[in-house]
């Protein structure tokens, strides 16, 4: 296990590395050399594995954006996982493929290679709401800083702890008009 302050770098581009990290708590940003968010990373999600698939050198800047608290399995580990268990290894292949896909097939790319931000808001919804009439929404944060760091009781009413009158944008938005 690794406590990460907010702010720290965990792996930088052009770094070599021979651990995959599976993220506790907290939370990561994964960006390109050019600086472009690739990723925000939540809760039970592995990161720079692709660096022990590949044996090639991060692509990647990895930032803790909150106090994280990371699982740290070494490379050795990690490869003889994957030499004895299939499953494990089909797992972390498909999650490399699926990572890989979505950070392409979600952006528009220009000629030159460059992710750039015209990707329309609807392709970055992984799913649709849970209710039609928007209230509120709650998120891992919410929980996180509401509920879980608040010492609250779970069982208290979504909306005491909700964030309320979100900042909502139309589908067809472009993904560069949402940020701004």
């Amino acid at each position: 296990m690794r406590y990460v302050r907010r702010g720290t770098r965990i792996l930088s581009v052009g770094d070599h590395n021979d651990v995959m990290y599976v993220l506790r708590s907290g939370a990561v940003d994964i960006a390109d050399a050019e600086g472009n968010l690739v990723e925000r990373s939540d809760p039970g999600t592995s990161f720079a594995m692709s660096t022990l698939l590949t044996g090639q050198p991060s692509r990647y800047d990895f930032t803790a954006i909150e106090d994280s608290l990371l699982l740290v399995m070494p490379g050795a580990e990690f490869d003889g996982l994957r030499r004895t268990s299939p499953v494990f290894a089909e797992f972390y292949s498909q999650a490399h493929v699926s990572r890989l896909r979505r950070a392409v097939g979600s952006l528009q790319v220009s000629g030159r290679g460059e992710a750039v931000l015209k990707t329309v808001t609807s392709n970055l919804v992984r799913r649709p709401p849970v209710t039609d009439r928007l209230v509120g929404i709650l998120t891992d944060r919410d929980l996180r800083t509401r509920v879980l760091a608040a010492n609250r009781d779970p069982n208290d009413p979504v909306s005491s702890v909700m964030t309320t009158e979100p900042a909502t944008a139309r589908a067809t938005a472009l993904a560069f008009e949402v940020l701004c």
